[in-house]
């Protein structure tokens, strides 16, 4: 992506010419999502994140750093749809309406689970998670379970907002 000179930045900013929204990464994780676990105290008071959201969490690491995007270092918004499965013991009649997306799953808070996701993300595809700065989540019934998570960017890079630091605040007789 070619950055306007910071001359230009603002007016360009002011005026919508220039957009900073793109789609970095888009995938689907199948498996169990896990909702993020309260750490808890083990012995010698050691805090430790329970082995449910520890083994989610490294699974999902492992998927992000199969997709070989790099880092991110800059603002994203982060847009998470959440898969539960069809419960078996749903009549016909439900199981059609959950596939229409009628009925909306309830199983666990979209929160925790989205928490674990991003951080799982955390140094694996993202720098910080503190980088997300707009997040929706939904969650559906699907045939298989799992999330789908989409990132764009959502602002300037790190680096490019040093630079107009360093251009409009270290100098500021121009």
């Amino acid at each position: 992506m070619n950055l306007p000179d910071p001359e230009d930045f603002w007016t360009l900013l002011y005026e919508g010419e220039h957009r900073f929204t793109e789609k970095v990464f888009a995938g689907r994780w199948y498996g169990k999502v896990y909702s993020k676990g309260r750490p808890r105290l083990g012995r010698r008071n050691k805090v430790f994140t329970p082995p449910n959201t520890a083994k989610f969490e490294a699974a999902v690491k492992d998927w992000y750093m199969g997709q070989d995007i790099g880092m991110i270092n800059y603002p994203v918004k982060v847009v998470i749809t959440l898969f539960d499965p069809i419960p078996k013991s749903a009549p016909k009649w439900k199981k059609a309406l959950m596939t229409l997306n009628a009925i909306f799953s309830t199983n666990g808070d979209v929160d925790n689970r989205a928490k674990s996701i991003l951080d799982a993300a955390n140094e694996a595809m993202l720098v910080d998670d503190a980088l997300v700065n707009s997040l929706t989540v939904t969650r559906h019934y699907d045939t298989s379970e799992g999330f789908h998570i989409s990132i764009y960017r959502n602002g300037l890079p790190v680096s490019y907002v040093d630079k107009l630091k360093e251009t409009y605040y270290d100098n500021p007789y121009g």
